[in-house]
């Protein structure tokens, strides 16, 4: 209740009718109300709309073929009409559209309805790419993505109908998958009718599209970093589809996909290709096993970007789609076909699969599918996107692919279920076949077997069985590969063991033995008291090549907070021991301690800092970080890997991360090393401020380091004014031939004053700077560099209730270099002086002077605008004016031609 006597309240009606009662007491008991009848419809619309259309005589001068004109003296008619529409239906169907001509002649406003917009395909909200964005509370919300002047999307429970921009996954099946992101329609059809198991009954999804783009896919293995590059620049928009992908590191099998999303997973360049994560990505997954070849134990992870390029070639289609239908509560038949026209040619995916149901968790999976063609370019990459391979198919790329799955859970049926579970796996995917990601497994038949018993409440036996084989020309590759793997696992209260044995036998298709080996690993944990708990691990070798290793180790808890540790190791490579301390705050844990170890190489000595914690809500653990001193020199090694974030107080958190990691590639062993801190400090509503570095190394194959730092500022000054700063900075150095292989820096500061008691003044500025240097492409070696300098400034001022001054101020510095060749410079200016003028009632007059001009050409363009305009009715105004200008406002003109001429405008707005 405001002092006025003025309320506000919000009220949940009933659809159909409702009585509305509103009753007031005063200090002195009188009671007054009012009772109205209100009906509510289950149909609720908003619509909003514009129309826009100008007949004006246009005196054209130079090129009038980009002027639009075919005489030097034309009377011209544009316009344009826009809509938007949003709201249920019945009820249940939730629609929105949009409708967009863009601005165009009025005979051609509804023409060409299809006609796309190939630089874009779904909006991304990237506050630093667009002039308007000064970092104030404002939130932009695109939900109509379309190329086309067309957006239509209903959807209800069960329905979703599309036209208009949509990322396509069909993932349902391993051997048909395909991703893309397209415009064109999406139907997707899921029965309100479920089995026993909560499956739909039947499930549809359509496609149709246009295709005006080249579909790309990159595949990079995760350094440990959080800044990757891709394959290509020029991406376009909200084209991509980011997955991180976990392989088995003995079978290639993927584990996981796990689905990145934009503006909260990562943040991406469109332009320069590139991909920061708002964290660094682990390269490895953890697995919980005992025996490992590597340093660094876990299955590989990968990033996989789907995303599309612009490409000079006619347009293609894309059609087909997905259709599952369940035949009863146990058994369900799907198909999937593609038929892609891509510009290196048609891709066309087709595939059956069946699944039987026996349980919630329990099924049996049977796929085929046929390929022909490529589904994109591919390119690999070790390094994080400074160097790629792509991965070229054969000529008459064509094959087949089946594949046969179980899941069991066999304490399901017993009442306890995922207590019992067991599975195997048999597939085959021949030479040629191509789906989304498995270009890799080509050429393959794999087989295998796995099993999980919760024997007890103590006891947990896992079993695990592969097999391989592929096919190759080069008899030194590998052809056929056996592995077993048996982990058997006891806890107790105070102590419990696990023992683990794994078999291995591989040979490459000349015959010749790659690796043939028995080894055997166990642990013992035993916690001697409350505070003191120890540990015995030992790693046997039975056969093949000798990896012997035994580790004794011991924790004593001094108080809640301090912790002292020791172990030493004695193995078929060499002795360490170590010994550290450990500090817990809070949740967070820090350790550090000194190591000395004596190997084949000679002695070194290390010391490790580090976090450890529990993984939980805000913690990651995957190892420690090592400075290292041997008789080689001076290193920096992470053995595993870890990830925390400390809330120090309130509003201050930091994060510390760290990894090593060995990736085995010809003719030498990489090894690369990450270090990243960051802070946020957050102490009261109005203040923000972030800041992270990272630093990477690599040795081996390339001698390479790369720097990344992140901040970011944001500070309301005052109620009325916001201040936002923004500062990236990367570089990229190739230590063996001392260059610099990638670089870029971003600088931004705007200010908005935007008052809140009255809105008479308000005001925008920015300043940006951009530097980018990109990575060698693969097909052009020369080195481009592109620095750019903005600063911008607009206001607008009502000097009394009859006159308001509007400005716009900008100018921009940009440097285009190529390697060889000399820079070229330009420096643009850009003056809108524009005055509004309130004559009477329902006229006004608009007075606006423009200059535009380019220092290194010498070339400076001014004139006059005048606009009367009379408001006809609540929403129609009509307009009349002359245009001296000798330039157009047109911001993607040339302008090589000057426009003048007198028009007549007529607005719509609702």
């Amino acid at each position: 209740l405001q002092p006025d006597g003025r309320f506000a309240t919000t009220l949940k009606l009933a659809d159909g009718k409702n009585l509305l009662s509103i009753e007031v007491t005063d200090p002195k008991g009188y009671v007054g109300r009012i009772e109205r009848q209100v009906e509510v419809s289950d149909t609720r619309l908003f619509l909003l709309a514009f129309a826009d259309g100008k007949l004006s005589q246009i005196k054209t001068r130079g090129n009038l073929q980009n002027a639009g004109t075919a005489d030097a003296d034309e009377i011209v008619g544009e316009g344009r009409l826009a809509l938007y529409l949003k709201g249920v239906i019945a009820g249940k169907y939730l629609i929105t559209a949009a409708f967009d001509t863009g601005s165009n002649k009025l005979e051609k406003l509804f023409s060409d309805l299809d006609a796309v917009e190939s630089d874009r395909l779904l909006t991304n909200l990237d506050p630093e790419k667009f002039y308007p964005v000064y970092g104030d509370d404002s939130t932009t919300v695109y939900d109509t993505q379309s190329q086309g002047k067309l957006y239509l999307a209903i959807d209800s429970d069960e329905l979703h109908l599309l036209v208009g921009n949509y990322g396509l996954s069909l993932t349902g099946t391993e051997l048909a998958a395909y991703q893309r992101t397209l415009y064109g329609g999406h139907l997707v059809y899921r029965s309100p009718s479920q089995t026993r198991y909560g499956d739909a009954t039947t499930q549809v999804e359509l496609f149709g599209a246009e295709v005006h783009q080249q579909h790309v896919r990159d595949e990079l293995r995760s350094t440990g970093g959080s800044l990757y590059y891709l394959s290509q620049g020029d991406v376009i928009e909200g084209s991509e589809q980011l997955t991180l992908v976990v392989r088995d590191k003995d079978t290639g099998l993927t584990l996981a996909r796990m689905p990145q999303e934009q503006n909260v997973d990562y943040t991406v360049k469109y332009d320069e290709g590139r991909i920061l994560f708002r964290r660094p990505v682990a390269s490895v997954h953890q697995d919980g096993r005992l025996i490992d070849d590597a340093l660094l134990p876990g299955n590989p992870v990968f990033i996989q970007v789907d995303y599309e390029t612009e490409v000079d070639s006619f347009e293609k289609t894309a059609v087909g789609g997905r259709v599952r239908q369940q035949l009863g509560d146990h058994l369900a038949l799907g198909g999937t076909y593609v038929n892609d026209e891509l510009a290196a040619g048609r891709y066309e995916l087709q595939g059956v699969d069946a699944e039987v149901k026996l349980g919630k968790n329990t099924r049996l999976v049977a796929e085929y599918a046929e390929s022909s063609g490529t589904d994109s370019l591919t390119f690999v990459s070790e390094d994080g996107g400074l160097s790629y391979q792509e991965i070229a198919p054969s000529a008459e790329q064509q094959g087949e692919a089946w594949k046969f799955a179980l899941e069991l859970d066999l304490g399901e049926w017993f009442g306890s279920p995922e207590r019992y579970r067991a599975g195997g796996y048999v597939k085959q995917l021949r030479p040629g076949f191509l789906s989304s990601g498995n270009s890799a497994e080509q050429g393959s038949e794999k087989a295998g077997v796995h099993t999980s018993l919760q024997l007890s409440e103590r006891d947990r036996l896992l079993g695990r069985y592969d097999q391989e084989e592929f096919e190759s020309s080069d008899p030194q590759a590998l052809e056929e590969s056996r592995q077993g793997t048996l982990q058997w696992a006891h806890d107790r209260k105070r102590w419990g063991f696990a023992l683990e044995y794994r078999f291995r036998d591989s040979e490459a298709a000349s015959g010749m033995s790659l690796d043939r080996s028995h080894i055997g690993a166990g642990r013992l944990h035993l916690d001697v008291t409350e505070q003191l708990n120890s540990y015995l691990e030992h790693q046997q070798s039975f056969s093949g090549e000798t990896n012997n290793q035994t580790t004794l180790g011991a924790e004593y808890q001094l108080n809640r907070w301090l912790a002292l540790n020791g172990s030493g190791t004695v193995g078929s490579e060499g002795r360490s021991a170590q010994a550290g301390a450990s500090l817990q705050v809070g949740q967070s844990r820090l350790y550090l301690s000194q190591r000395v170890a004596e190997e084949r190489v000679g002695r070194t000595s290390s010391t490790i800092l580090g976090g450890e914690t529990p993984v939980g809500a805000m913690a990651r653990v995957y190892s420690e970080y090592q400075w290292q001193r041997s008789a080689s020199g001076y290193r920096n090694l992470s053995l595993f890997g870890a990830e925390r974030r400390w809330d120090l107080r309130p509003g201050l958190r930091m994060l510390l991360s760290g990894e090593y990691s060995e990736i085995d590639a010809a003719p030498e062993d990489d090894r690369r090393y990450t270090a990243a801190l960051g802070l946020s400090y957050n102490p009261r509503p109005g203040l923000k401020m972030s800041t992270r570095g990272e630093a990477r190394w690599e040795e081996g194959g390339v001698d390479r380091v790369q720097y990344l730092s992140v901040n970011h500022l944001e500070l309301k000054l005052h109620p009325d004014f916001t201040l936002l700063g923004k500062y990236r900075y990367s570089t990229t150095r190739d230590r063996d031939q001392d260059r610099t292989e990638a670089r870029f820096t971003e600088a931004s500061l705007g200010l908005a004053y935007r008052p809140v008691a009255h809105d008479r003044f308000n005001a925008l500025a920015r300043y940006t700077y951009i530097s980018d240097q990109r990575p060698v492409s693969l097909t052009d070696n020369s080195v481009e560099k592109i620095t750019k300098h903005v600063a911008s400034a607009e206001w607008s001022l009502e000097l009394n209730r009859l006159v308001e001054w509007v400005d716009k101020e900008a100018v921009r510095f940009q440097r285009e270099a190529l390697a060889g060749r000399k820079a070229s410079e330009t420096t643009s200016w850009l003056s809108i002086h524009r005055l509004n003028f309130h004559l009477v009632k329902n006229i006004d007059l608009g007075a606006e002077y423009r200059i535009l001009a380019q220092k290194e050409a010498d070339d400076r363009r001014q004139g006059w605008l005048l606009e009367l305009s009379w408001q006809a009715m609540q929403h129609f105004r009509l307009g009349v004016g002359y245009n001296f200008t000798d330039f157009s406002d047109d911001e993607f003109s040339d302008n090589d031609y000057s426009v003048e001429g007198w028009f007549v405008r007529a607005q719509g707005v609702y």
